[in-house]
C-alpha cells in the first residue's frame, strides 16, 4: 500500500549540511529527518489520527517516540522509547553494566515497529479527549516559519544541540515539522512563532508523558 510522505531533506550522510544552515538561519525548517517506520505505517493503517514526538540528538540518533493516536472519538496513548536511556552506571552493579549495554545496541538496532518496546501508556479516561484538544491548541501544523524573523546575529553556534520532531499521521498521508534547539535560539531572539508552539508542543507532551 502506498502512502502520500513528507519528502525529507536530511538524506543519509548529509545531516550536516541542513544542520549548517539551521545555524545560519537560526530558524527552523520543515524539514524532517527521521525515515518513517514500520510503526507509522500501522498507526496511520489502525487510527484515524496520530501525534508522534520525537526527540533525540547527533551522538543519540534512533526512534525515540511519545504517541498519542485517535480513533472513533477515542483517544489512546503510546510509547516507544529507549528503556535505556540516559543509564546512571553508578547505580547498577558492574557485572550488568555489559548486559545493559548490549540491550542498549539492540534497542537501536530494531527498527520501530509494534514489537515489545512499543507499549500502552496509561492516562485518566476522563482527560483524553481535553488532552487531544490541548496537543493541537499551540497550531503547530498552522504556524509557518517567517524568513523575515530578524534574529539575533550574536546567537552562539550550537553543533550538536538537542534536536526533536512532531509528525502527524492521518489517513491523508504523514506530515512532520522539525525543530533544532529551538529554547536556546528562542532566548537570544524571543518572540518567533514557530519556534515557540514547537515548545509549548513538546513541552505539554513530555509533561503528559512524565518524560524525562
Amino acid at each position: 500500500m502506498h502512502h502520500s510522505y513528507t519528502i525529507s531533506l536530511q538524506m543519509k550522510g548529509k545531516k550536516w549540511m541542513l544542520t549548517i544552515l539551521m545555524i545560519f538561519n537560526g530558524i527552523f525548517s520543515n524539514a524532517q529527518s527521521t525515515n518513517y517506520t514500520k510503526l507509522h505505517d500501522f498507526l496511520l493503517n489502525n487510527f484515524d489520527s496520530t501525534i508522534i514526538f520525537d526527540s533525540y540528538n547527533n551522538w543519540q540518533h534512533y526512534s525515540n517516540y511519545l504517541i498519542a493516536s485517535k480513533v472513533n472519538n477515542e483517544v489512546y496513548f503510546f510509547t516507544y522509547v529507549n528503556p535505556y536511556r540516559n543509564p546512571n552506571v553508578a547505580s547498577r552493579p558492574k557485572v550488568l553494566n555489559n548486559l545493559f549495554y548490549q540491550e542498549e545496541m539492540k534497542f537501536r538496532r530494531t527498527p520501530a515497529d509494534t514489537n515489545q518496546y512499543f507499549l500502552p501508556f496509561y492516562i485518566n479516561q476522563f482527560k483524553k479527549d481535553s488532552i487531544w484538544k490541548q496537543i493541537n491548541s499551540f497550531n503547530i501544523w498552522e504556524t509557518k516559519i517567517d524568513h523575515s524573523f530578524k534574529e539575533n546575529p550574536n546567537k552562539p553556534i550550537v553543533h550538536d544541540g538537542d534536536e526533536f520532531e512532531i509528525h502527524l499521521i492521518t489517513k491523508q498521508g504523514i506530515k512532520s515539522k522539525y525543530w533544532y534547539e529551538p529554547d536556546m535560539y528562542e532566548r537570544y531572539s524571543p518572540g518567533n512563532n514557530y519556534r515557540i508552539s514547537g515548545i509549548k508542543t513538546r513541552d505539554y507532551l513530555v509533561f503528559l508523558f512524565k518524560y524525562k
